[in-house]
């Protein structure tokens, strides 16, 4: 996964937004989202699921 490019995006859009270039922006949208959607959707998935089970979070009392 690549973190630092991920953040780095991030600290530009936030921090330096009057330079963004929104074709850049939009290049990445288009084609590099759709790979970290597919890489992160099972573990969101997989978390949400883990959060919905009554003893998850160790208050299940029975």
């Amino acid at each position: 996964m690549p973190w630092r490019e991920i953040t780095g995006m991030r600290h530009r859009l936030i921090h330096g937004h009057a330079e963004v270039r929104i074709d850049l922006v939009w290049s990445v949208v288009r084609d590099r989202l759709p790979a970290l959607d597919a890489v992160l959707a099972p573990l969101v998935d997989e978390r949400s699921a883990d959060r919905s089970r009554p003893d998850a979070a160790g208050d299940d009392v029975t």
